[in-house]
């Protein structure tokens, strides 16, 4: 079969399928070492199955050398922390093993006391093991989104222990079902290929009639790591949905109310997964529903409202596997749908901004047949209509009509909406077509703000000249001004809010400390595979050729700031860096209000932030996390934020994370009085953190980069200061 994914390299072969291997091997004390053998044959079986779970296979052949200790514990390792043991059966020489516990020398793994069965010096034993049941989070393979993979690292020893070659079987068993042209396996990388396994395995059928891939050595090392992978049709062991078609009617009425219906045909295409629910957002405004209800296929089912969303519940319903199934979803939002303000035309026009759904990327696949009609109000006219804006895949103009009431309608369709992408609407309409009490209000602005003056620049002004010297003002005005890098210009307030800033041009407004600035580009940079920490004290990144995403300006000139070695210029690249972000925020910002443009993006972090403590599941959390990091940091109390949001759960890191944070072995502080060989095996890609480590992780990153790079960050931020806001 021809391969799919090339992986010339360990590090390539991590980025070339999603889910990776992080077991390390923990070695005891090498200096009480009275172990020694070949171990002559190793041979492993991994299923997959469909319930997310993997089934393990293990038989060892030792060689126990004449002069050393008998082998009475092997330590086998595990892929993942979550397991069954009451899955776990094993035997030495046909023996039943029954000393079966959690290794105290592998980060994941268990421990086989063969007790009486010890195998003797200079003699052989054969050590059997069954693992039946291991949770495996299967994931995305990044080269094919409709394919799942799996990264499978055998079970290898300490060094110090083994000797000789070993001969090596590993197979990979696909879940059932999956047909042998749609099965792929993993080039393995080119030290595998050189202990002696084949570029490509053997295939065939196993005696269940599931695809199997098979790599083969007789040359293979017993103390080294070898990795072999394969990807399957995700449906087969992930969620998997297609949106086919999907309909929104939204009636927006004199009264300020809205009433909105939605119609989703959803096809399961998993194998075992059902869809049990949904998540529908609001308009941006409302904070109370009302008759909201919810069917699928006619058949009533739970709805609540929570966090501007709708979350629906199947329940009995649920649309199993194989199976078709259309929802229905209406609601009613009372007032605050529409919101004004003094700068839109002072109180003269009203906006809306309506939210289509999305849906997470990893359980989605294939593009949605989108249908969209907004019902104006009564007596709105088509040309009394302004500032239409309509997402992407979508015609930039609607179709205007009249329903059978003499309504303006305004349609929208689109044959190919990716339903996995946030998508807005938004129009104007005079506010005197809106119930005054219903609209959404912003406070008005004062007399100075109005006139685009700075009141508390005005009053400090004044203070300084009521003291009277002109060089004491200078003096004092510049020190409290050292890390306020906008120029005033920035700050003369202008009318409405500029939208698509990103989360960096965000911070820069916001004006952010500049290591902070700078670590949210380092984790840009991370997460779009230009670059990967070699080192952390002294920091040093590796450029990456070939990133997964297009990179912007200010990630660009990041990197080629690091291809210095001398820090004074580095540091003098990077305040040029800010200062040219700070010119193309103060353009993007000309005729747009500062004060509501702040305050729009800590509305999006806020609602990061909330999103991932509703989060059900550490799956759930972990993921929105990963896709929100960069708003999440915009909060000035990001550091106790993250603490408090992550203290008391586990975390999956993020997909980036082995270019921040590389695997390495450590040496184990445990304890049993005399050593013993141990094994070690990885196949997740996403290691499970305790919150509170991750969190200080990601906090450690910002505070190493302030004093390694940045160095005293008054200083630094004073000499920006200067260019941009003397």
């Amino acid at each position: 079969m021809e391969n799919a994914i090339s992986i010339p390299t360990r590090r390539k072969f991590w980025l070339g399928a999603l889910l990776t291997c992080l077991l390390l091997l923990i070695p005891g004390n090498i200096a009480a070492q009275t172990y020694s053998f070949n171990l002559e044959s190793e041979v492993v079986h991994v299923y997959w199955n469909a319930d997310s779970t993997i089934t393990i296979d293990y038989t060892f052949v030792f060689a126990n050398d004449r002069q050393a200790s008998p082998i009475d514990f092997v330590d086998v390792g595990l892929p993942f922390p979550e397991y069954d043991p009451t899955s776990i059966s094993a035997d030495v020489d046909g023996q039943p093993i029954l000393n079966i516990q959690e290794s105290p020398y592998v980060t994941y793994g268990i421990a086989l006391g063969l007790g009486e069965n010890a195998i003797p010096a200079g003699q052989r034993g054969t050590v059997h093991v069954h693992i039946g049941k291991v949770t495996y989070p299967f994931q995305e393979d990044t080269t094919n989104p409709d394919y799942a993979s799996l990264v499978f690292s055998p079970t290898w020893f300490g060094a110090e222990f083994v000797h000789g070659n070993t001969d090596l079987t590993v197979s990979l068993h696909l879940p059932p079902g999956v047909g042998p042209s749609e099965g792929r396996w993993h080039r393995p990388s080119d030290y595998t290929v050189l202990a002696g396994f084949p570029p490509e395995p053997e295939t065939s059928l196993d005696e269940d009639g599931r695809v199997t891939y098979t790599w083969h050595s007789t040359q293979a090392d017993g103390a080294t790591q070898y990795f072999f992978g394969a990807s399957a049709p995700r449906q087969y062991v992930l969620a998997t949905y297609h949106l086919k078609n999907q309909s929104i009617e939204a009636f927006l009425n004199a009264d300020g109310s809205l009433e909105a219906a939605y119609t989703f045909e959803f096809e399961n295409l998993s194998r075992q997964s059902k869809l049990t629910t949904l998540s529908v957002p609001v308009p941006y405004h409302a904070e109370r529903l009302e008759k909201y209800l919810a069917t699928v296929d006619n058949e009533p089912i739970s709805v609540s409202f929570q966090y501007a969303t709708l979350e629906v519940r199947l329940g009995r319903q649920a649309i199993a596997p194989g199976s078709s199934g259309t929802i229905h979803l209406s609601y009613t939002i009372p007032d605050q749908v529409f919101f004004t303000s003094w700068w839109e035309g002072r109180y003269r026009l009203a906006n809306l901004e309506f939210p289509l759904p999305d849906f997470p990327s990893d359980l989605l696949i294939g593009e949605t047949h989108t249908q969209v009609l907004f019902h104006l109000p009564e007596g709105v006219t088509a040309d009394q209509v302004t500032a239409i804006t309509a997402p992407p895949n979508f015609p930039s103009s609607p179709l205007f009509s009249q329903d059978s009431a003499g309504r303006v309608t305004l349609e929208w369709e689109s044959n190919s909406l990716p339903a996995t992408t946030r998508n807005n609407f938004t129009l104007q309409v005079p506010a005197e077509a809106i119930r005054a009490e219903a609209l959404y209000v912003y406070p008005k602005p004062g007399i100075l703000e109005r006139l685009g003056i700075d009141e508390g620049m005005l009053r400090m002004l004044g203070w300084w000249v009521l003291i009277g010297g002109i060089f004491v003002f200078n003096r004092i005005r510049a020190q409290r001004r050292k890390m306020k890098y906008l120029p005033p210009r920035i700050r003369i307030e202008g009318h409405g809010i500029k939208r698509g800033l990103t989360a960096v041009e965000a911070g820069i407004l916001m004006e952010l400390p500049a290591d902070r600035i700078l670590t949210m580009i380092l984790f840009s940079v991370l997460k779009k595979g230009a670059a990967e920490v070699v080192s952390k004290d002294p920091l040093k990144l590796k450029i990456l050729e070939n990133p997964d995403e297009k990179l912007r300006y200010y990630e660009r000139d990041f990197l080629e700031a690091f291809k210095t070695r001398s820090k004074s210029t580095r540091r003098k690249k990077l305040q040029d860096l800010i200062v040219k972000m700070i010119r193309n925020v103060g353009k993007k910002m000309r005729g747009f209000s500062h004060r509501e443009t702040v305050a729009y993006y800590k509305s999006i972090m806020e609602k990061a932030w909330q999103q991932i403590e509703a989060a059900d599941t550490p799956e759930i959390s972990s993921k929105m996390f990963e896709e929100q990091m960069e708003w999440t940091m915009l909060d000035r109390r990001f550091d106790d934020r993250a603490e408090e949001v992550f203290r008391r759960r586990r975390v999956y890191a993020p997909t980036w994370w082995d270019r921040y944070e590389p695997p390495r072995r450590t040496a184990p502080s445990a304890a049993r009085p005399t050593p013993r060989p141990t094994s070690s095996s990885s196949s997740s890609s996403r290691p499970v953190l305790p919150g509170s480590e991750f969190a200080a992780s990601i906090v450690r990153g910002v505070e190493n980069f302030s004093s390694q790079v940045v160095g005293n960050l008054t200083d630094f931020t004073a000499q920006i200061t200067k260019r941009t806001n003397p």
